[in-house]
């Protein structure tokens, strides 16, 4: 398990970025995340996981302003994972993408941050 790192410095005396973990199972989802997030003077990504696993170490060691991930990941129940990251870093803002139209997935998710 491997943690990508990556940081986008800023640009002459403008504000710090915010700092970006993206975790997703898909290499070509991250690539094209990361591609949409370097557009953004203000955003950074700071480090990327492929794995429920290595994402609750990313978060823990790159300390990111925003965790963007996929709900649904091989060998792992995302929702869970998602609960481990609000209880354990509570200032932490999760931001789901999910291919799941069910309602049910959203209200799950949304009860794990109250």
């Amino acid at each position: 398990d491997t943690i990508i790192m990556r940081i986008k410095t800023s640009t002459g005396g403008a504000e710090k970025p915010r700092r970006i973990l993206i975790v997703d199972d898909h290499p070509v989802v991250r690539h094209g995340l990361v591609q949409l997030i370097d557009q953004e003077p203000d955003l950074a990504v700071c480090g990327q996981a492929k794995d429920t696993h290595t994402a609750l170490a990313a978060v823990k060691s790159l300390n990111p302003d925003l965790v963007v991930t996929d709900l649904t990941m091989p060998g792992s129940k995302g929702l869970e994972y998602i609960k481990q990251m609000c209880t354990g870093f509570p200032l932490l803002t999760v931001l789901v993408l999910s291919i799941h139209d069910e309602e049910i997935y959203a209200e799950r998710v949304f009860g794990l941050h109250s």
